[in-house]
Parts: C-alpha cells; sequence; structure tokens
C-alpha cells in the first residue's frame, strides 16, 4: 500500500469513528431529570466531544492524509499546523476555565471553524497542471 491510499484509509477510518462517536453520545448523554442543571451539563459534555472530534479526529487525520500524499505547500501547512494547535489549546483552556453552555457551544463553533480551514487542501486543482 503506498502512502497516498494509507492517507485516504486512514482519513476514511477518523470519518467513521467521528460518525460513531457522536451517535453514541447522542444516544447515551442523558438525563434522568430534565432540571436545567442537567441540560446544561449534557449540552457541555456533547460540545466538548463534537469539538474533540472535529479538531483532533477530522483535522488532524485531513492534514495527514494530505501529508501522506505528498501534495502539499510547505508553508500552508505549517499555517494549518499552528492554526490547529492554537485552536484545541485555546478551546481546552476555555472549557476548562468556564463550565457555562454558552462557552462550549462557542468553542465547538471554534472547531468546526478549524475543522473548514484545515480540510482545503494546500494545493489547488490550477496548481497541479
Amino acid at each position: 500500500m503506498d502512502k497516498k491510499a494509507l492517507g485516504q484509509k486512514i482519513y476514511n477510518v477518523c470519518l467513521a469513528l467521528t460518525t460513531a462517536i457522536l451517535l453514541i453520545v447522542l444516544f447515551v448523554v442523558k438525563g434522568e431529570d430534565n432540571s436545567m442543571e442537567t441540560n446544561e451539563r449534557i449540552s457541555c459534555i456533547r460540545y466538548a466531544v463534537c469539538f474533540y472530534s472535529f479538531v483532533i479526529l477530522i483535522s488532524g487525520s485531513s492534514i495527514l492524509r494530505e501529508y501522506l500524499s505528498g501534495e502539499y505547500v510547505k508553508k500552508k501547512m505549517n499555517i494549518k499546523l499552528i492554526i490547529l494547535g492554537s485552536s484545541l489549546l485555546i478551546g481546552t483552556l476555555l472549557m476548562i476555565l468556564f463550565y457555562k453552555a454558552i462557552v462550549y457551544l462557542a468553542v465547538f463553533m471554534l472547531g468546526l471553524g478549524t475543522l473548514m480551514y484545515v480540510v482545503v487542501p494546500t494545493v489547488t486543482k490550477e496548481e497541479k497542471k
């Protein structure tokens, strides 16, 4: 198996793993009562799992896939790694310091923004030609 196929396989496995994790958290993490405190705790757990799934699993495997394909611009790849690392650090610090559902939602959105930036390849189709 060549590096490009290995990178694609790792990426596909991480996508399937993320889907499974998100479904498990959706159906397993439930509250017994319908109080406001329980709902906020459940929301925080779900947002945190989504954040780490998108930032670590999908974004990380996307960078690994692009690196193993050998078709990337080194400067843009370094920028992606810096954004991914800082997003992970900032999100984790915010979740540790503030235990509010709105903060966890903002961190989740930060993870989605990071994912959108990282998934875009550094080499476009026009540059390949």
